[in-house]
C-alpha cells in the first residue's frame, strides 16, 4: 500500500486538491443559497409608504443587539422609551411575555454544585449589580406594563454584567479553594445567562422584536424626511466597528479580519448580503442621529443653578483637628475601657479626664496587668496537630497496634473498662474492642493513633516541613493567647523557648498540650518589652475583658449602695451582664464628676470625655501651629497615640457632617470653630480657610438637568413618532 502511495503521490495529491475547493465551494455558501431558496415576505408598509421586509426587521434587531449597541442602551433601553412601545401595544405583547415571565418564576441562578456559596448572587452584590433586586422584583411581578419595565431594567442590568464576567469572576474564586472540583458549565458563559436568554428575541419574545423593528424603519423615514443623512459609506465602515466591539467583549485582542468572519456569520444568519446589511444599518444610525439630538439639543440656563447653588452648593474649605479613630468613644462601654487602660499604664493623676504624657515603665505594668506587656518578635511558624499527623495511619494500622502487646497495654491503663475482658491474645483482644460503644471506640483509636505518633517523632518533623509557614511580627503577651499560638496556655514557657532559640536557625518542635506542634525560626529577639499602645489593647476584645473581671469583682461590693437597683423582684441579684455599665458608673465616679459636674446620662459622657481636652489643644494650636504638642510626633508610640488628625476638607452646605456648619457659612475666612462633641465621638474643631460656589458643582448640575430634560425630549418624540404611525396605519 504504500509504495503504491508513494508511485502515484503527486496524482492522489491532485485529486485530493480538487475535491477540498469544490466542497468548500458548494458547501461555503449552501448556507446562504438554502436561505434565499425561502422567498423574503413583505411585514407592513412604512410611514413612507416603502415596503418592510421580514429579513430586514430581523437583521435591524440582530445588529441592534450586537454588543448591545449604544442606541438600544442609551437611545431606547435606558430612556424608557421600549417600556412606552411595550405600554401601547401590551394587548398585542401579552401572550409572549407571560411566557417569559413564567420562565423567570422558575429560574435559579447559578450556584456551584460543591460549593453553594460561590453562586452567581453573591458575585453579582460583590460589585454592586442591580441583577439580585430586579430579578427578585421580576419573579413577584404581574403581567403589566410596570412588571415589563422593570423586567428591560434587568436586560440592562446583565448587558452591564455580562455571563462573559460572570464566568471570570466566578473561575477566579473557584481557583481560591483547591478543594473545590472544578464545574464544567462554568466554561460556557451560556450557562449563566439569566432564564438562558441568549438573544434579544429570547428575551423579549419576536412580537416585540417585530413591533421595535417597524417602530424603528418608521423612526429612520422620518429622520430622513427632517433632513438627517447617514452615508452607505458610513454606515458599512460604522457596521464593521460595532461587530469588531462585539467580538472584544469576549476576545480583547480581536482583529477586523475576525470581525468581518463574525458579520460575514451575522448576514448568513439573517439571510441577506452585504449591501441589504449595510442599507438596514443606516436607518439603525439615523434614528441614532434622530433621538441623540433631540436630546442634546435641549438648551438649560446655568443662571437658575448658579443661584441655587450660590446656597446650597456653597463650599467651604476648611482645615479640621480632630480625634484619632481610637479616641472616638462609640459609647460608655469604650469610655470604660480607655479608662482602665489609663489607670493601668500610667501614674495616678489628679486631673483623670487629661490623657498622659508620663508613663510607667514596663516592668511596672507587668506587675499591675501583664496582659498589657508585650514582647516584640519576628517568627517563622509552621503549625500541625496530633490529628492531622495521625491521618497518615490506615485503620489497619491502629487496629494492629491496638492488639498489639504494647499497644493493649497502654490501652487498658487508659480505659481500665478493657482490663475486665478476655485480652490474652490478639483476636481476644480484637472481640473486646469491637464490644465497646461506638462512640468509646472513636476515643480509643484517637487514643491509639496519639501513641503511634508519640513513638515517632520523626513524623512531626516531616509534618512540620510540609505545613506551610511565614514570616511574621508577634507580640506575645505577659498572659493570655496570642496568634498564631492560639492553643498554648502558658505564655511563659512558649517565651522560655523563644529567648533560647538561635537566631535563622530551627530548633526543636515545641508543643505545650501534645496535640499542636510548632516548628519556629526566630528572625528577630525584642530589645525589650514594651507597653501596648491602646489600639492593641482593644484587639480581641482584651480591654473588654480585663474591665470586666475588674468590675465584676467590684460588684459584691458596689451594688450595697443601691440594693433596690441591682436586686430581682425575686429579692435575688441582677446578673452582672445586666448591669455593668452601672456598676462602671460607681467604680469610675470620681473620672464622671470631672467630666461633667451635671448629672448625665451614661450615653452622654463619652461625648464630652474630651471637651476640656479639645479646648487646650485648640488653644495651644492656634498659638503654636504644627510645633504643638497635639500634633507634633515625639516617636514614642505611647505618647504619638494621642496626635490630633489634622486634614483639608471642602464641605457644601447641603453635606451631612457632624461639625458646626451654620458657624461654618456665618463667620469670616481664618476664623476658629467651637469644639464640637456630637454622640458618634468624633469630637473636632476646625479653622475656615475659605468659602464660595463650586464651578465644578455648577457644571455638573447643569450636566444632570440637560440629561434629564433630554430623556423627557426624547419619549415626547417617540410619542409622536407612534401618533405619526397609528396616523398612517403603519403598524
Amino acid at each position: 500500500m504504500m509504495n503504491f502511495l508513494r508511485k502515484h503521490q503527486k496524482k492522489t495529491l491532485i485529486i485530493v486538491t480538487v475535491m477540498i475547493i469544490a466542497s468548500f465551494t458548494f458547501f461555503g455558501t449552501s448556507a446562504t443559497l438554502s436561505s434565499r431558496d425561502i422567498p423574503d415576505k413583505k411585514v407592513a408598509d412604512g410611514i413612507d409608504g416603502s415596503p418592510m421586509m421580514e429579513r430586514e426587521l430581523e437583521a435591524m434587531i440582530r445588529f441592534l443587539t450586537m454588543g448591545s449597541h449604544e442606541m438600544l442602551k442609551n437611545d431606547l433601553m435606558s430612556t424608557g422609551l421600549t417600556t412606552i412601545l411595550a405600554e401601547r401595544y401590551f394587548d398585542e405583547l401579552k401572550g409572549d411575555f407571560e411566557e417569559k415571565l413564567d420562565k423567570a418564576r422558575r429560574f435559579t441562578p447559578y450556584a456551584h454544585p460543591q460549593a453553594p456559596f460561590l453562586s452567581a448572587d453573591q458575585a453579582w452584590n460583590m460589585y454592586g449589580s442591580e441583577i439580585p433586586r430586579l430579578l427578585e422584583e421580576v419573579k413577584k411581578g404581574d403581567v403589566s406594563p410596570k412588571t415589563f419595565a422593570t423586567y428591560s431594567d434587568l436586560y440592562m442590568s446583565q448587558v452591564a454584567f455580562p455571563p462573559q464576567l460572570l464566568r471570570r469572576v466566578l473561575l477566579m474564586q473557584q481557583q481560591h479553594f483547591k478543594w473545590v472540583s472544578p464545574d464544567n458549565n462554568l466554561y460556557d458563559p451560556k450557562h449563566l445567562a439569566l432564564f438562558g436568554h441568549q438573544s434579544f428575541e429570547e428575551w423579549f419574545g419576536p412580537r416585540f422584536t417585530e413591533v421595535l423593528g417597524k417602530f424603528l424603519f418608521n423612526a429612520a423615514a422620518i429622520a430622513e424626511k427632517k433632513g438627517y443623512k447617514v452615508s452607505i459609506n458610513e454606515a458599512r465602515a460604522n457596521l464593521l466597528q460595532t461587530s469588531l466591539q462585539t467580538v472584544r467583549s469576549s476576545k480583547d485582542q480581536a482583529t477586523f479580519a475576525e470581525a468581518s468572519e463574525f458579520l460575514r456569520f451575522q448576514l448568513q444568519m439573517a439571510g441577506i448580503d452585504e449591501s441589504q446589511a449595510v442599507k438596514v444599518w443606516r436607518k439603525v444610525m439615523l434614528v441614532h442621529r434622530l433621538f441623540n439630538e433631540v436630546g442634546q439639543g435641549v438648551f438649560v440656563d446655568p443662571l437658575s443653578y448658579q443661584q441655587f447653588a450660590a446656597f446650597a452648593q456653597e463650599c467651604a474649605t476648611v482645615e479640621v483637628y480632630q480625634l484619632p479613630d481610637v479616641l472616638r468613644l462609640k459609647d460608655f462601654r469604650a469610655l470604660l475601657k480607655l479608662q482602665y487602660y489609663l489607670d493601668a499604664v500610667s501614674p495616678k493623676t489628679k486631673k483623670l479626664a487629661d490623657l498622659p504624657r508620663q508613663f510607667l515603665s514596663p516592668e511596672e505594668v507587668e506587675k499591675k496587668v501583664p496582659e498589657l506587656v508585650i514582647s516584640r518578635y519576628e517568627l517563622d511558624v509552621a503549625k500541625a496537630t496530633k490529628e492531622e499527623i495521625g491521618s497518615r495511619l490506615t485503620l489497619k494500622e491502629t487496629w494492629d497496634f491496638e492488639v498489639s502487646d504494647a499497644g493493649w497495654e497502654k490501652l487498658t491503663a487508659e480505659y481500665p473498662l478493657l482490663s475486665t475482658a478476655q485480652g490474652k491474645t490478639r483476636v481476644e483482644r480484637s472481640a473486646a474492642l469491637d464490644a465497646v460503644d461506638p462512640n468509646l471506640r472513636l476515643k480509643i483509636d484517637r487514643f491509639a493513633r496519639s501513641c503511634l505518633i508519640n513513638q515517632h517523632p520523626e513524623w512531626v518533623e516531616e509534618a512540620l516541613l510540609k505545613a506551610p509557614s511565614q514570616k511574621q511580627k508577634v507580640a506575645l503577651r505577659g498572659r493570655g493567647h496570642v496568634a498564631p499560638f492560639d492553643e498554648i496556655e502558658d505564655i511563659a514557657k512558649l517565651r522560655g523557648y523563644l529567648e533560647k532559640a538561635q537566631i535563622g536557625e530551627p530548633g526543636p518542635f515545641f508543643t505545650e498540650d501534645g496535640q499542636t506542634y510548632y516548628r519556629i525560626v526566630v528572625w528577630n529577639k525584642p530589645v525589650a518589652k514594651e507597653v501596648m499602645t491602646l489600639e492593641e489593647a482593644l484587639e480581641n476584645d482584651w480591654l473588654g475583658q480585663l474591665l470586666d473581671d475588674k468590675l465584676q469583682t467590684a460588684y459584691a461590693e458596689v451594688r450595697k449602695k443601691d440594693p433596690e437597683f441591682f436586686k430581682l423582684q425575686s429579692g435575688a441579684w441582677k446578673p452582672y451582664s445586666d448591669v455593668r455599665d452601672h456598676v462602671g458608673a460607681l467604680v469610675y465616679a470620681d473620672l464622671l464628676h470631672q467630666i461633667s459636674d451635671e448629672e448625665l446620662t451614661l450615653d452622654q459622657y463619652p461625648a464630652h470625655r474630651f471637651a476640656g481636652w479639645m479646648q487646650n489643644a485648640r488653644k495651644t494650636i492656634k498659638e503654636r501651629g504644627k510645633e504643638s504638642s497635639f500634633l507634633k510626633a515625639t516617636g514614642q508610640p505611647l505618647i504619638d497615640q494621642w496626635a490630633l488628625v489634622q486634614q483639608t476638607k471642602e464641605i457644601k452646605r447641603s453635606d451631612s457632617t457632624t461639625l458646626p456648619k451654620a458657624e461654618m457659612f456665618n463667620v469670616k475666612e481664618g476664623k476658629w470653630s467651637k469644639v464640637s462633641t456630637p454622640q458618634n465621638g468624633d469630637v473636632a474643631f476646625y479653622r475656615l480657610i475659605k468659602k464660595g460656589a463650586s464651578e465644578a458643582a455648577i457644571r455638573d448640575k447643569v450636566i444632570e438637568g440637560q440629561k434629564l430634560l433630554g430623556m423627557d425630549a426624547k419619549r415626547v418624540l417617540m410619542h409622536q413618532i407612534l401618533l405619526q404611525m397609528e396616523d398612517h396605519g403603519a403598524r
